[in-house]
């Protein structure tokens, strides 16, 4: 199993066509159906993502989102009516070493746990969901001050060459995967100094990508939208960071 110092969370997102019509009933069933995963915790709903200029019109669901976690808090899933999402999260704090299962692993774990929910989903609400994009997010961040030394954005981000260390600084990009269509698969950049608790000061690194899935209802399909994002993911990390052996 890897370790990594830096990263914070990793997310895969199944978004759907349209949203599933459910119930507080529902997403009990829910919950005790994925009881490997506890402590349910209520977030606020998200907004739908949309790779067109016209956004889905149903937002705000009728219903919060609902995050599940695992017994040492490092894997989750989540549920609302309009996405079904896995990840994994650190559980300890940020620049300290710890064991990170993988790509291919949590891959792996999420073509388990979306099969599982789509069986759920036929089963409980007569519908297997059709999906509209696939999304996949890594969120970083590491200590700006290391053993008392503060550390210049420079000797993290490749693509700045400040004279001095800041306090404030920010900076996305988006490439896109393909000009070939309008909805294109495409992975956004964002660094910005903000804070990673218990660390008040980190450079955050972070890559999000998102692609079509033009009405899969299979997570086969998904797989190797995943895998693009991640490959595109990694050339842009690569680009754009410093790994800390060669840093420090």
């Amino acid at each position: 199993m890897p370790s990594t110092r830096t990263l914070q969370e990793v997310i895969l997102v199944e978004h759907f066509a349209s949203p599933l019509t459910m119930t507080v009933i529902d997403m009990a069933d829910w919950a005790n159906t994925f009881n490997q995963y506890r402590n349910p915790q209520q977030l606020n709903a998200a907004a739908p993502v949309s790779l067109l200029p016209q956004a889905p019109s149903w937002f705000p669901v009728d219903l919060p989102r609902l995050l599940l976690r695992s017994e040492f808090g490092d894997r989750s899933i989540q549920l609302q009516s309009d996405r079904f999402a896995v990840g994994w999260s650190r559980t300890v704090p940020v620049g300290e070493p710890c064991d990170y299962p993988s790509y291919e692993a949590l891959k792996a774990t999420w073509g388990i746990e979306a099969s599982k929910f789509h069986d759920w989903c036929a089963q409980r609400l007569d519908v297997r969901p059709s999906a509209r994009l696939f999304e996949l997010g890594y969120n970083n961040a590491t200590p700006i001050v290391v053993s008392g030394t503060r550390r210049r954005i420079s000797d993290i981000f490749r693509w700045v060459q400040p004279s001095r260390p800041v306090n404030a600084f920010e900076v996305s990009w988006l490439e896109l995967m393909s000009k070939d269509r309008a909805d294109a698969a495409r992975v956004t950049g964002f660094v910005t100094v903000g804070s990673a608790p218990p660390v008040s000061e980190a450079l955050i690194f972070n890559f999000t990508g998102f692609g079509p899935a033009d009405g899969s209802v299979e997570p086969d399909p998904a797989t190797r939208m995943f895998d693009s994002l991640h490959q595109r993911i990694t050339e842009m990390y690569e680009a754009a960071i410093i790994p800390e052996q060669e840093s420090s």
